[in-house]
């Protein structure tokens, strides 16, 4: 139970932290795209 109940806690920890660093970085690069003047992709 414990074990699992750990398992669980830690993967909710991990997928929290990844969004929000997934999140971050979409800012952070959509912040740098606006300042730069100059398409990168089509």
């Amino acid at each position: 139970m414990t074990e699992i109940g750990l398992f669980i806690a830690g993967g909710l920890v991990t997928l929290v932290v990844f969004v929000g660093l997934l999140l971050y970085g979409m800012m952070s690069f959509n912040q740098w795209s606006k300042d730069d003047r100059t398409p990168i992709a089509d």
